[in-house]
């Protein structure tokens, strides 16, 4: 199913600022949780590809193989590694008598197993934070931020005979810089590592006066550790500035440049027996559309981050002691349906004649940085 099998003929123009202070928050029943590699499994060795929920829960978000040390870490693993865990949802339709959550104005926390997410607003910014439950050896906070300025959305997207036509644009102004905070610890090394890719169950989302149309929000994020060493801790935290509108103009990608505001690596600090590191991932999508959150069809654009810290063995202060970080990004657009998982096998199951298929997409690079210090061989990782 596709949004021009909705709308044979169309044209869609936008041109509007966003309030983010409208913006209200719906949990979405159903939506899959997370998926994670077991604890027993080497970070190094794919085990059997999943099937069936796990495979489309993890598909989209980027993979990124760090290398700490001799162990190679996997920020998200696109539907190669890992088991979905049997969580519940934040809330099931059924407990509310098949109608969705009513929308909330204050930030909703999301439960994945051992791990909690919880995406915000605020003057000047949209964030997620997740963070590992305060149990057994390990502690996890992310907070990943965008600060925005007159955050505006702007859309010329034709439809003629079920076809998006040539010069489509949808692009998200306003997005001036992207931060993150990491803090780790773990009291039993890598007994205590830990991965998870996951799709948030809760979106912020916001109608468009004089239209069928919403402005929505979604995320994905995604983070493993190898921490080496009895109560080790890394910190660290950075920031860098985008220059230009994130989307498609005119059927092209659009791709910022990057500006560093702060530096990751200056931050970066704690205390590690063993080289260890953490790499995280975080996929931001705005759409314009219709539908129901867990089936939304419209023009989107689409931002992936990925961040890998390393913290040298502080064993081998005397000689020298080895920092390193990667920064890489990634940029989307188009015209597609959002279907969670749930609802896509509710689909077929209510329209089994009908043909329903995930959209190929594809991803621009814009950024890889990658710096290591002091620069000597003995610090290359």
């Amino acid at each position: 199913m596709e949004f021009t099998e909705v709308f044979r003929e169309a044209h869609l123009i936008l041109d509007q600022d966003v309030d983010g202070g409208g913006l209200h928050y719906l949990e979405i029943p159903d939506l899959p949780g997370a998926v994670t590699v077991p604890a027993n499994a080497s970070t190094d060795v794919a085990t059997q590809p999943e099937k069936g929920a796990a495979k489309d829960a993890a598909q989209g978000i980027p993979t990124t193989a760090r290398t700490v040390g001799q162990t190679p870490l996997r920020a998200a693993h696109s539907g190669r590694v890992g088991t979905v865990v049997a969580n519940g949802p934040v809330r099931r339709a059924t407990a509310a008598g098949g109608m969705l959550p009513p929308a909330r104005s204050s930030s909703v926390t999301a439960d994945l197993g051992e791990w909690k997410a919880q995406p915000y607003r605020s003057p000047g910014a949209f964030g997620l934070k997740f963070h590992h439950k305060e149990t057994a050896g390990l502690k996890i906070f992310v907070d990943f931020s965008l600060k925005t300025e007159k955050l505006h959305i702007r859309s010329d997207v034709p439809i003629s005979g079920g076809h998006v036509a040539d010069g489509a644009t949808f692009a998200v102004e306003g997005i001036k810089s992207v931060a993150i905070s990491i803090a780790a610890g773990a009291a039993n090394g890598v007994i205590d590592d830990s991965k998870i890719c996951a799709e948030e169950p809760v979106q912020m989302t916001l109608p468009i006066a004089g239209t069928p149309f919403a402005f929505n929000t979604c995320w994905k994020f995604s983070v493993a550790t190898a921490l080496g060493g009895n109560n080790t801790t890394v910190t660290a935290g950075g920031e860098w500035g985008l220059d230009s509108a994130l989307g498609t103009v005119n059927d092209s990608i659009v791709a910022p440049k990057v500006s560093m505001i702060k530096s990751i690596m200056d931050s970066m600090t704690g205390i590690t027996v063993g080289v260890s590191g953490i790499a995280t991932a975080v996929e931001f999508k705005v759409q314009v559309g219709v539908g129901v959150p867990a089936s939304f069809a419209g023009p989107y654009a689409k931002l992936v981050l990925d961040f890998g810290v390393t913290n040298g063995s502080a064993l081998g202060a005397p000689l020298t002691r080895c920092v390193g970080a990667t920064l890489d990004g990634k940029v989307g657009g188009g015209v597609g349906v959002s279907v969670s998982v749930v609802a896509m096998a509710a689909l077929k199951k209510l329209l089994p004649t009908m043909k329903f298929q995930a959209q190929p997409e594809s991803l621009t690079p814009f950024v890889h940085r990658q710096q290591t210090l002091p620069d000597l061989p003995l610090c290359k990782f």
